[in-house]
């Protein structure tokens, strides 16, 4: 397996808006799934004197190509080595980070729609189920001691449909 990923992302010059790209291609096996989003966010700021609300949006395409024909066999009867496919989908997220001048918290789903090929449907079935939805919750902490400083931080990241049902950090 390899995976390759390009990010891009900025602020757009004296206004509260950033925007960015993103580019990941995934290779295992005989499949190859490519996924490209646009990403736009917003700074809101909050009441408190430098605290900010930051919401993000990102939309874009999925592509999967499958190519059991690449394979090589000594049995070439099976079905599923013969066939060549490539599909198109799309998929958006939602993120949201609050932070100030000693700490930080976020919450992060990169993607809402579960993308799975169906060969019975010639492409995608693109459907919204919490139970394989990824979410990532962080936040951290910047502690002053003596003369040094130290950001603690926290990931926790929940698939519903885990196995184990365990939150990894």
């Amino acid at each position: 397996p390899m995976t390759d990923g390009f990010n891009i992302h900025g602020p757009i010059d004296d206004t509260p808006i950033g925007v960015g790209m993103v580019f990941q291609n995934d290779h295992i096996g005989f499949s190859n799934t490519f996924d490209f989003f646009v990403a736009g966010s917003y700074k809101l700021p909050i009441a408190k004197k430098g605290h900010i609300l930051s919401l993000g949006l990102q939309a874009g395409l999925q592509s999967f190509i499958y190519d059991g024909t690449e394979a090589i066999l000594d049995n070439t009867l099976d079905p599923n080595f013969a066939a060549k496919y490539s599909k198109l989908g799309v998929n958006f997220g939602f993120g949201a980070y609050y932070y100030a001048e000693k700490y930080f918290i976020g919450l992060s789903i990169p993607k809402f729609l579960n993308n799975n090929f169906d060969p019975n449907n010639e492409g995608y079935k693109s459907t919204f189920d919490m139970k394989n939805t990824h979410m990532y919750i962080y936040g951290g902490y910047l502690y002053k001691i003596i003369e040094t400083q130290m950001k603690t931080t926290l990931l926790f990241k929940q698939v519903y449909g885990s196995p184990d049902r365990k939150s990894v950090v």
